[in-house]
């Protein structure tokens, strides 16, 4: 039987303002078509109805998914989740693993992001800009993941001394 995997490092970052966004343009967008329903209902068609109910689903599945990032370091993988979106690496291949500081414009934006220099990622605001660049092997190709952290130092430390054990 395998030992179970040892969770090393945990976090959790909320993001309120998605919330507040989401919330707020939900809350508008229904208060518009109940206005329009009360007030109009021989102008409301089939068609808005069922737009507004893909839209408000959309929002909401926005919401849930992109409310919180979790970071997860075991004794095997490290793992960013942002709701069903999650990207789990494991650290036997990993190539590099440093805390590294970014500017906004590295990403354009928070969440799951993509630059044009092929890193992957997944990170939020207020979190001092810092985090992990994390350097790995998938396949054949080498690839680069960056997560948001509160204590990417502390994080490299835990790798450095799990790479020195298996040494």
């Amino acid at each position: 039987m395998s030992n179970p995997e040892k969770i090393l490092h945990f976090e959790k970052f909320n993001f309120y303002s998605v919330c507040l966004i989401v919330g707020a343009v939900t809350f508008f967008y229904l208060y518009t078509l109940i206005s329009n329903l009360v007030y109009t209902p021989d102008k409301v068609t089939i068609v808005e109805l069922i737009v507004s109910v893909i839209l408000i689903s959309a929002m909401f599945f926005i919401l849930a998914n992109f409310f919180q990032l979790k970071l997860t370091m075991t004794d095997h993988y490290i793992e960013a989740k942002y709701g069903i979106f999650k990207k789990k690496v494991a650290l036997k291949d990993i190539l590099s693993l440093k805390p590294h500081e970014y500017k906004f414009s590295d990403f354009w934006g928070w969440g799951i992001r993509g630059n044009f220099k092929g890193t992957v990622a997944y990170n939020i605001p207020g979190d001092d800009y810092k985090g992990l660049l994390i350097e790995y092997k998938s396949g054949n190709k080498d690839k680069k993941l960056f997560i948001s952290s509160r204590e990417p130092e502390k994080i490299a430390g835990l790798y450095n001394g799990l790479i020195d054990i298996d040494r």
